[in-house]
């Protein structure tokens, strides 16, 4: 199926501005459009799956164009599922754009929402999206699952994150009403400071299976990779057995201190558990102290690492190539028992845990942190973000203190500069990456840190 459209978003107010307080800047617009995608899946019919895809882009990464008003971002949107052997089950190409009435008064970290409708078999997919702004470019690939919902069973689809739920319609952007309901989804994941209320939606199906005339929905907020609810987070509602039904909420999250959290949605006909969704999301909440109760030990048995799925195991050791040296890591590769790799994982970050007798490993949740930020922001199209020498070293030093971007220059290749006031053995330290190709493909050419690459030439290699 293919389908084209061109379609105006209104000014920021209205155009679905999502963006966490913080102090007005000027508008000094990041060369690199960002662009952060999310999806979730509903039940269309035996054969089919709707797909909706939600795009957060970055309002300050646009380049905009001033008419007799207002200032217009046009993006060209090309879209596709990919089947398995590569054939488009799905593609789409759109133009959207962006309105704001004062470029000037755009903060950091203030985005445009739009949503694409798709629809596809059940059966592993591959998303392919691009963004065109100008002379700005961005591209996700990522693979997918398209669930089937048969109708043997209840089910419930994809949870949606929301910072706005409300009745109502928006001719606008259809793609994100659902059954009356108009929403803002949060593609990013991330809430806080700023975005305090949580709003969800899911959609349960085939309920007439649960052989009884009322459901009880259970949602709650809780720790990443726990079941255990956040204190005050746990809500149950009673709902009529229809053949499907939608199931919406909001929790307020000002109180919850920094952290990775999982949205969790059960049905339960009586007190058995029918159907579960979860949804990862993180808490930025900088002036909310975290208490944690103290523990003497914890057991594998109750860890979290016991609960992992092989793939999400797998995933994690992965992971651990950044950090563990290389006897650690020919350890980890080394491992072939799944049980054994959880309990290596398990063992791996407790020696790296500052605070051991708190539930909380704080040197963890700020290496899964700096991961998600790297998956969202160096990824090349190629290669995940987090995979790339620009995510490397983010994962391994942190933020840099300061970065002088130059992607335009004529006598130059594309290049960024990453300056650190202190690493740590180190001091002040450098890291040079260079885009020889201009297909955002950065290469670390030269670091003054020990066991990096280092060039004594490295000013040439910029010169085209």
């Amino acid at each position: 199926m293919t389908m084209r459209c061109r379609c105006v978003v209104p000014g920021l107010l209205l155009g679905l501005l999502l963006g966490l307080a913080g102090r007005p800047a000027p508008a000094q617009s990041p060369p690199r459009l960002q662009v952060d995608v999310d999806q979730a899946t509903f039940a269309l019919d035996e054969a089919r799956t709707e797909v909706a895809l939600y795009l957060a882009i970055e309002a300050r990464s646009l380049e905009y164009r001033a008419d007799s008003v207002q200032y217009r971002a046009p993006v060209v949107l090309e879209a596709a599922l990919l089947a398995a052997d590569g054939r488009p089950a799905w593609q789409d190409t759109s133009e959207v754009a962006f309105l704001s009435p004062d470029t000037s008064a755009l903060q950091k970290g203030q985005y445009f929402v739009h949503a694409l409708q798709a629809v596809a078999p059940p059966g592993p997919h591959t998303l392919v999206l691009t963004a065109r702004n100008g002379r700005r470019t961005a591209q996700v690939r990522r693979d997918l699952t398209v669930p089937a919902y048969p109708a043997s069973t209840a089910r419930l689809s994809d949870v949606i994150l929301a910072t706005s739920l409300r009745a109502g319609t928006d001719e606008a952007q259809d793609a994100l009403i659902r059954h009356g309901l108009f929403m803002r989804p949060n593609p990013r994941h991330l809430f806080g400071a700023g975005l305090t209320q949580l709003y969800y939606y899911a959609e349960a199906y085939h309920l007439e299976r649960l052989g009884t005339p009322a459901y009880t929905v259970r949602a709650m907020v809780t720790p990443a990779g726990r079941t255990q609810p956040v204190a005050g987070l746990l809500r149950r509602t009673e709902h009529e057995a229809r053949p499907a039904d939608r199931i919406v909420g909001a929790f307020d999250l000002s109180a919850v201190p920094n952290g990775s959290y999982e949205l969790r949605l059960e049905v339960l006909a009586g007190d058995s558990v029918s159907a579960v969704r979860t949804r990862k999301f993180f808490v930025y909440n900088p002036t909310v102290e975290r208490v944690e109760p103290t523990v003497t030990s914890l057991s594998y048995e109750n860890s979290e690492y016991a609960l992992m799925s092989d793939a999400e195991v797998d995933a994690a050791i992965e992971h651990l190539r950044v950090l563990a040296g290389p006897r650690e890591w020919r350890r980890a590769r080394s491992i072939e028992d799944p049980e054994e790799k959880r309990r290596f994982l398990m063992e791996f970050w407790r020696q790296r845990d500052p605070n051991p007798k708190t539930l909380v490993n704080e040197f963890k949740e700020e290496f899964y942190r700096r991961l998600q930020y790297a998956t969202e922001r160096f990824g090349d199209g190629l290669m995940e973000g987090w995979k790339t020498e620009r995510g490397r070293v983010f994962l391994k030093y942190g933020e840099p203190s300061s970065v002088q971007t130059n992607l335009y220059e004529p006598n130059q290749y594309p290049h960024e500069i990453w300056t650190y006031d202190y690493v740590q053995g180190e001091g002040q330290s450098i890291f040079v990456f260079l885009d020889r190709d201009g297909f955002g493909s950065f290469r670390l050419i030269h670091s003054n840190v020990a066991g990096e690459p280092k060039s004594g030439n490295w000013q040439m290699e910029l010169i085209r």
